[in-house]
C-alpha cells in the first residue's frame, strides 16, 4: 500500500490523505487535486503537523503552538497570571466577542478576585495550532 498526503503548496497545510495500491498511476493520485495542491508519500496528523520544504523537499513537521497547556489554574490575587504572545491575525473569542491581534500583541489574563472558570477560544493563523478552549480556573488566594 502507498500512503499519500495532499497539501497546499503555498502553506504546507495538509488537506487530505489516501491509500493506493503500490502500482497506482500518478493520474489516479492527482485526479481530485486542486490547482494549488500537491502530494507526497507519507502519513501525518493534519491537526498536529504540516509540510515544510527544506532544500525544496516536502517534509512533515510539527505545527507550532502558542501554548503548551490548555488548562491553567491561577490565584485570584489581581495580578497578571497568564501572558501569551500572539501571532499577528490571531482571533481571541470570549463570550461571543472576537478580538483580532495585530503585531506584537499579547493575550493577558488578570484575575480580578472573582473565583470561577473562564474559557477563551484562541485561533491563530495557520500553521499555529488553535487553543480551543483555553480554560482558566481562578482559585481563592
Amino acid at each position: 500500500m502507498r500512503d499519500i498526503l495532499y497539501y497546499k503548496t503555498a502553506t504546507g497545510e495538509i488537506v487530505g490523505s489516501a491509500n493506493f495500491e503500490d502500482d497506482v498511476l500518478e493520474s489516479e493520485i492527482i485526479a481530485d487535486m486542486e490547482v494549488d495542491e500537491s502530494y507526497m508519500d507519507g502519513v501525518a496528523d493534519a491537526d498536529q503537523e504540516y509540510i515544510i520544504f527544506p532544500s525544496g523537499v516536502p517534509t512533515v513537521t510539527a505545527r507550532p503552538t502558542i501554548l503548551a497547556d490548555r488548562d491553567v489554574s491561577v490565584p485570584a490575587d489581581n495580578t497578571i497570571s497568564v501572558d501569551i504572545a500572539l501571532p499577528t491575525g490571531t482571533v481571541v473569542t470570549y463570550t461571543a466577542t472576537d478580538y483580532t491581534s495585530v503585531a506584537g500583541e499579547h493575550f493577558q489574563f488578570k484575575s480580578d478576585g472573582l473565583i470561577g472558570t473562564y474559557e477563551f477560544l484562541i485561533d491563530p493563523p495557520f500553521p499555529y495550532i488553535p487553543v480551543t478552549p483555553l480554560r482558566i480556573d481562578v482559585d481563592a488566594v
